[in-house]
C-alpha cells in the first residue's frame, strides 16, 4: 500500500485494525447462525467474498469515484480491506467447527492438525506470494498479480466445499 497508494507507514498500518474488528463482529454473528445456515454456505460466501476483494486490490484502482464522490485512496483501501473481514469472519467459525463436528471424540488431534495446516499454508503462501512478486515487472505490479492469483485460488478453492459437511450435528 505504500508503495503503489503512496500511504505513510502510520496509513499503511491503519488499515488493519478495521479489518479485525469487522471479522470479530462477522465471526461472532456466523458462530451464532451456524445451526440455520449449515457448514457450506458460510465457507463458500467467504472463499467466494475474499477472492473476489482480493481480486479488487489487485487491479489497483486509484481513487474511484462512487455515487460522483471521489474516495481517497485511503478510504477506498479501508473500505475493500475491511470488507474482506466481512468474508473472513462469515467463514472462519464454520472452518473451525466443521472437523469437530465430524470427530468430537477426536478434538486434540484435529485442532493440532488444523494449526499444523494453518501454519504450513501462511508459510508457503508467504513464500508464493512473495516471488510472484519478485518477478514482476515493477514494485507495484509484482503485488497487483500475486494478490490476482490469490484471489482467484481462493475462489477456485470454494469447491472444497463440497466435501464439507452440510450441517452440525446437535448434540
Amino acid at each position: 500500500s505504500q508503495e503503489g497508494y503512496g500511504l505513510s507507514v502510520a496509513q499503511s498500518g491503519a488499515l488493519s485494525g478495521p479489518r479485525g474488528f469487522v471479522m470479530v463482529g462477522c465471526s461472532a454473528i456466523s458462530s451464532m447462525l451456524l445451526y440455520r445456515t449449515g457448514f457450506r454456505k458460510p465457507i463458500a460466501v467467504g472463499l467466494i467474498g475474499l477472492g473476489l476483494v482480493i481480486g479488487l486490490i489487485s487491479l489497483g484502482i486509484r481513487e474511484p469515484r462512487i455515487a460522483g464522490l471521489t474516495i481517497s485512496d485511503f478510504w477506498w483501501l479501508l473500505l475493500v480491506v475491511s470488507s474482506a473481514g466481512i468474508f473472513y469472519g462469515a467463514a472462519v467459525p464454520s472452518l473451525n467447527n466443521a472437523g469437530l463436528n465430524l470427530a468430537p471424540d477426536r478434538i486434540a488431534t484435529l485442532v493440532g492438525l488444523r494449526g499444523m495446516f494453518h501454519s504450513l499454508g501462511g508459510t508457503v503462501g508467504i513464500a508464493l506470494a512473495v516471488l510472484v512478486t519478485s518477478r514482476g515487472s515493477s514494485p507495484v505490479v509484482g503485488p497487483q498479480e500475486a494478490f490476482a492469483t490469490i484471489g482467484v485460488l481462493a475462489i477456485l478453492s470454494a469447491v472444497c466445499v463440497l466435501w464439507v459437511p452440510e450441517t452440525p450435528r446437535r448434540e
